[in-house]
């Protein structure tokens, strides 16, 4: 599937932004290297998708990080995007990306 949308968004001159989870990074590392070189934004887009409601600061922080070191170890990139899973975030939320001044 991501070798279709990648060609159809070169055939019309398209760059876009992938959110993706760590795992997925760690699952299919060759796809997320083709969106990097295909020069598409990679965003952050949690560990596993997590609702990061229920987690509490310092779980939420946990896999805030080892989302975000799984794209870098993937894609050599460290993301400055961050979409949180299902939509989903809390003042933790907020509070990580003031950290991080991603917001």
């Amino acid at each position: 599937m991501i070798p279709r949308v990648l060609s159809l968004l070169e055939k019309h001159g398209i760059r876009s932004t992938f959110f993706v989870p760590g795992h997925t990074a760690l699952a299919y590392p060759s796809l997320l290297r083709a969106i990097r070189d295909a020069g598409h934004e990679i965003g952050h887009n949690g560990l596993v998708h997590e609702n990061p409601a229920p987690l509490g600061m310092e779980g939420e922080r946990e896999v805030f990080e080892r989302g975000l070191e799984a794209l870098e170890s993937v894609a050599g990139v460290r993301p400055l995007g961050y979409r949180s899973p299902s939509g989903e975030f809390t003042l933790n939320t907020l509070a990580l990306l003031l950290e991080r001044d991603a917001l």
